[in-house]
């Protein structure tokens, strides 16, 4: 029995298209992350480079996500810690332990957005309790 070229050409677009697809599954990966105590980290940001997927650990410091291939590289960062890269290559579950940073905060800006609405409330009291309020605001 002879293939047609067609028939041919068709096998072979089968086989790459198997092979492209295999290569590229997307597989779960889950882990920890902890600091050098063997305390968990909750909230440590995690993110797989190159890319826009990520998330946060939950409150015992565990995190799941989806990684396409074997290539797939995480990168875990917590404020006041090393960020930490980590190639997942074939594993399923990760640990990461994250060591503290010896860089300090070297200046933090609190921000309200009630100070603004508190003052104007401030002032339309005053103002009202000179018409209303002659003993001042309640």
């Amino acid at each position: 029995m002879r293939m047609t070229p067609q028939a041919l050409l068709f096998s072979l677009l089968l086989v790459m298209c198997s092979a492209i697809a295999l290569a590229q599954q997307k597989r779960t990966v889950s882990g920890s992350v902890k600091d050098a105590d063997g305390a968990a980290i909750a909230q440590a940001t995690y993110l797989i480079k190159g890319t826009n997927v990520g998330g946060v650990t939950d409150a015992t410091g565990r995190f799941t996500v989806s990684v396409e291939g074997n290539n797939a590289v995480l990168v875990i960062s917590y404020i006041g810690f090393t960020t930490q890269e980590v190639e997942v290559g074939t594993q399923s579950n990760v640990s990461v332990v994250l060591q503290r940073s010896d860089a300090a905060l070297g200046e933090v800006v609190v921000t309200s957005p009630w100070r603004k609405a508190s003052e104007k409330i401030a002032g339309l009291c005053r103002a009202a309790s000179k018409r209303f309020y002659p003993a001042g605001c309640p």
